[in-house]
């Protein structure tokens, strides 16, 4: 197997100032701090699908990061073209125009069928943020006296981090600590999960015993 790009092993000494170093100063999202103590993971490097930790040790990145590295680890051809653009013009706001964005858009509406426009995001709890924003908008300038901001959603349906897409997701125990969350302005339903219906179903209990 090829060594992944940047994955040299760093010295014991060197690998528990990272340790000390994150526990000190770094707040970590979902995962509990003793179990990070506990079982300290360092991860110097990564390509395609394999992250190196810092001891040599290599893992399956399943996950892809948190569903996001959907490309790989150690694209140098992507670093390159991004290397390229943080040197030319690295941001600048959607108050004005430019080319990176323009063409982007141009080649994502094509793959959506070439009417629409595109709205850029950072994240995918953004980007749920903008559709409900959306949805909300719409729905007042088109029925005026009329405002319809209920959203339906799925229980056991994840939708993100915010407090917006923590209401409409449907995991109790993800948003149960930041509770209350956005009064009733969504609403759930069951999911189609035929293995175990909340329903009953005969058919579902039929699917799920084949």
């Amino acid at each position: 197997m090829t060594e992944p790009a940047g994955a040299s092993p760093t010295h014991v000494d060197g690998r528990s100032a990272v340790v000390r170093q994150d526990l000190d100063n770094v707040l970590h999202p979902v995962v509990a701090h003793r179990q990070l103590e506990a079982e300290p993971l360092v991860i110097v490097g990564g390509r395609g699908s394999t992250v190196v930790e810092a001891d040599g040790s290599e893992y399956l990145d399943a996950m892809a990061g948190l569903w996001c590295v959907n490309i790989g680890y150690g694209r140098t051809e992507l670093a390159d073209v991004a290397a390229d653009q943080m040197r030319a013009l690295p941001y600048y706001p959607h108050t004005a125009m430019n080319e990176p964005a323009a063409k982007l858009a141009q080649r994502v509406n094509g793959l959506l069928g070439g009417d629409n426009h595109v709205y850029f995001v950072a994240s995918g709890s953004e980007a749920n943020e903008a559709g409900f924003k959306f949805a909300r908008q719409y729905t007042k300038h088109e029925n005026p006296g009329q405002y319809r901001y209920k959203t339906i959603s799925r229980y056991l349906g994840y939708h993100g981090t915010t407090l917006a897409t923590l209401a409409a997701g449907g995991m109790g125990d993800r948003k149960m600590k930041f509770e209350p969350l956005g009064g009733n302005d969504f609403v759930h339903v069951a999911p189609p999960y035929c293995y175990r219906c909340p329903s009953g179903s005969p058919i579902h209990r039929a699917s799920s015993r084949a």
